[in-house]
């Protein structure tokens, strides 16, 4: 008949078998690289066995996971570059410039009614409003939303033919069209900003008249 060990032994096994998980564990995080990477018989090594072993099947799996890792990451929102905002979502951002002596410029406002001394805000406004002409720096026209000028008095009385087929931005929702009426509302517009405005521009039509 075995004697049973008594609990003194048992509590010694538990603390021995205790003590060789651990040195195990130690040994194992000290060695990590051989294991992982380094050592003959490492996973790197292994992988890379059979990795050779079953091309061209493994060059086909790799590029499935390749290709898929990163459709997935343009498709989960992350990669922004390649996404088309919504029409329900407004991008903004902040736009800064120098002048001429490289001092830098905020944007004070864009309008399109009235222009402004700073380049910067010139520069914006041409790129997102057009107007009926544009002058050039050499002094000559370019025609923008108007097709034709008929000069009837030189330097009083001219007549602008408004180019076809011009949309406003919203014209998927609202489908309207740019017509007189609308370059007329925006000359009254401007007719009627504050008298105490110096600008040059504003001055000028409010010294103008106009007919349909």
């Amino acid at each position: 008949m075995s004697k049973q060990p008594t609990l003194a032994q048992q509590i010694s096994n538990y603390f021995r078998q205790a003590g060789e998980l651990i040195s195990r564990a130690r040994d194992l995080m000290w060695d990590y690289p051989d294991y992982l990477f380094f050592g003959r018989l490492s996973l790197a090594v292994r992988l890379r066995r059979i990795y050779m072993l079953t091309r061209p099947h493994s060059h086909l799996l790799t590029s499935v996971l390749i290709v898929g890792a990163v459709l997935f990451y343009i498709s989960s929102g992350r990669f922004n570059l390649l996404q088309a905002a919504k029409p329900s979502e407004l991008l903004e951002g902040v736009v800064m410039g120098v002048d001429e002596n490289g001092q830098l410029q905020n944007l004070s406002r864009v309008s399109p009614l009235v222009p402004s001394a700073i380049q910067l805000e010139k520069d914006i406004s041409e790129l997102v409003y057009e107007p009926l002409v544009r002058y050039q720096q050499d002094g000559s026209i370019q025609l923008m939303l108007a097709d034709n000028i008929i000069r009837i008095q030189e330097g009083a009385d001219y007549e602008f033919e408004l180019r076809e087929g011009v949309k406003w931005h919203d014209y998927d929702q609202t489908g309207e069209m740019l017509d007189l009426g609308d370059v007329i509302r925006t000359l009254e517009i401007v007719s009627q900003l504050d008298e105490n405005n110096t600008n040059s521009y504003v001055q000028a039509i409010k010294q103008m008249a106009w007919e349909r």
